[in-house]
């Protein structure tokens, strides 16, 4: 994550895209920001010891931290129109500087890496990360604000769709979504404190005064659906293994590209000639107007899109349908070629199966006889515990003793070696036997 600092040339910044854009120099530059990644010391992200907040510290803290969040919903609340805009937003440097109220961070580093994000900085996140926007059945959402495990993955982000309504969710690929955050963020550190930015507020004066059209709106679901065409293909590719499938996959690819070459003759390009497939038009820099300069063309070009990301979501299924198909009907076969012993195995499975489920009856008597106990005072709590912790772990003792009789049993019928799982095979082993009566 320590790279060299990107170098931008005297009075610009060097957009991710190669674009340049004039900056306006401060008269007085501000202090260094320092986005290099260390170990969190304020107690917040990585708590060692904390000191005890006196009555005043506990209420000033409340009150900034409502401050904050009150900036952070209105930065939410204006994600799409700052998303729909992104295009002025990129060619005005004031505009891309402007500090976004949002602190994002992680456990034990804390905001180092996260400080300062401006206005820029998120579009080219949300424009460059797949992880940071989200298309479902019912709307695109935008990844507004994240913090987490850098260890174990797990995290709360919040997202926001363009009628503000919000949720919050586990991004799967949390590495890759903070990663190219603080690459972007670092990446204009310097021009951070040199030159002039605008307020959030008068970003938003600025864009709210400009008429929101078809066009915009329809540019931005263009951009979300190519992106979901990516995600769709990624999960594609992971999902075919053999060459039968590779094939299929490949002649699906072959055939939405024939498609999209027959919509491009009805639509007008303007000069621009795709070289196949539909997802170059998004990545081209090049305003979406200048290719599709119909509202009728823009139209069917997002159509177009939203079928291939349903193509691509069926042929998913299609794929999963028939390994897991395949996956039945090779198991199958294994478990024809060892019927006695399988079937053996699971009359006495079901024998000790019953033996618990009469055990467990009597295990929940003693422990509601206990509970009555207690309540009427005839036991203290020490004796409870002492009456009761015997057998809870007797009880989870025999749940223990079927489930290993069980994963040992099929793996010595199977071959399986010493695995701790019994790898699916008793949901088809029942299977296989209901199948057979």
């Amino acid at each position: 994550m320590e790279n060299q600092k990107f170098q931008h040339p005297e009075g610009k910044i060097q957009l991710m895209n190669g674009t340049f854009i004039d900056c306006y120099p401060l008269q007085q530059p501000e202090g260094e920001i320092d986005n290099s990644f260390r170990l969190d010391t304020t107690g917040e992200y990585l708590v060692i010891s904390r000191k005890k907040r006196t009555p005043q510290e506990i209420e000033q803290r409340k009150e900034e931290e409502a401050k904050a969040k009150q900036a952070e919903d209105y930065f939410a609340a204006n994600a799409f129109l700052f998303f729909d805009n992104r295009e002025r937003i990129l060619a005005d440097s004031r505009m891309f500087l402007a500090p976004v109220p949002v602190q994002n961070g992680l456990m034990y580093t804390g905001t180092s890496g996260f400080q300062k994000p401006t206005l820029g900085v998120y579009i080219e996140w949300w424009q460059n990360c797949l992880s940071s926007n989200i298309t479902d059945k019912r709307d695109h959402w935008l990844i507004y604000h994240f913090g987490g495990s850098p260890l174990s993955g797990f995290n709360i982000s919040s997202a926001v769709n363009a009628n503000g309504e919000k949720r919050e969710l586990n991004i799967m690929s949390f590495s890759h979504l903070w990663r190219q955050f603080v690459e972007i963020n670092k990446r204009y550190d310097d021009a951070k404190k040199r030159y002039e930015a605008y307020t959030i507020d008068k970003v938003i004066e600025l864009l709210k005064s400009d008429v929101r059209t078809i066009d915009t709106r329809l540019k931005s679901d263009a951009f979300f659906l190519t992106q979901e065409i990516e995600r769709k293909k990624a999960e594609l590719e992971k999902k075919v293994y053999d060459s039968s499938e590779r094939e299929k996959y490949r002649q699906t690819l072959i055939e939405f590209d024939e498609q999209y070459k027959e919509l491009s003759k009805q639509l007008s390009f303007n000069k621009f000639a795709p070289v196949g497939f539909w997802i170059d038009i998004h990545k081209i820099h090049k305003n979406l107007s200048a290719i599709l300069p119909t509202n009728e063309c823009k139209r069917l070009y997002v159509s177009f899109l939203q079928y291939v990301v349903d193509a691509l979501k069926k042929e998913t299924e299609q794929i999963v349908e028939r390994e897991a198909e395949n996956r039945k009907q090779q198991i199958f076969a294994e478990i024809e070629a060892r019927k006695d012993a399988v079937v053996n195995f699971y009359i006495e499975y079901q024998a000790r199966e019953k033996q618990l489920e009469e055990y467990e009856k009597q295990y929940k008597a003693e422990v509601a006889e206990l509970k009555h106990r207690l309540r009427a005072g005839s036991i203290g709590n020490k004796g409870y515990q002492k009456a009761f912790t015997p057998l809870r772990k007797n009880m989870e003792q025999r749940k223990f003793d079927l489930d290993h009789f069980k994963v040992k049993s099929i793996n010595e019928i199977f071959g399986r070696g010493d695995s701790i799982s019994d790898g699916g095979y008793f949901e088809y082993i029942k299977d296989f036997l209901k199948a057979r009566k």
